[in-house]
């Protein structure tokens, strides 16, 4: 199995759900990957008012449904992996339910390959404003300091 490959780059309707990070197959995609170089992080369309934190990656992709976590999409991992490619990706967000439980709302694969591909451990996020307090209170997102 390919993840990245152009057959993927514009049909989107296949999902495989890996399970874990380990279980994803190996890289194979036709960019090339520095995990030296920094990533420049951009806002994603209609963000502009949210604020931006660093998040821990794993603990992020834990606020989804177990299941759900690794459901990726070979069309999407290969445009991220393009994106990081050229230096840059859009923030993942992060969000709240009504509760204040945090929920990722957007970014998975963002966030899966940034793991796997580049080895990172934490990235900057947006959140609303509305559920900034909520992000910021909860226990799992503690980045451990040096």
């Amino acid at each position: 199995m390919r993840l990245c490959t152009d057959s993927f780059s514009e049909d989107g309707s296949e999902w495989y759900n890996f399970k874990s990070l380990e279980n994803l197959p190996p890289y194979s995609c036709k960019y090339e990957l520095d995990p030296d170089n920094p990533l420049s992080f951009r806002r994603p369309p209609g963000t502009k008012d949210f604020y931006v934190i660093e998040l821990p990656l794993r603990a992020a992709l834990e606020t989804m449904e177990e299941e759900e976590q690794f459901l990726l999409n070979p069309a999407r991992w290969n445009n991220v992996t393009r994106d990081l490619s050229e230096g840059w990706c859009y923030h993942p967000w992060m969000s709240a339910l009504p509760g204040g439980r945090p929920t990722l709302q957007n970014g998975r694969h963002r966030i899966v390959t940034m793991m796997r591909l580049l080895g990172m451990t934490s990235a900057p996020f947006v959140v609303e404003p509305e559920h900034i307090a909520a992000v910021k209170a909860w226990p799992e997102f503690k980045l451990a300091t040096a």
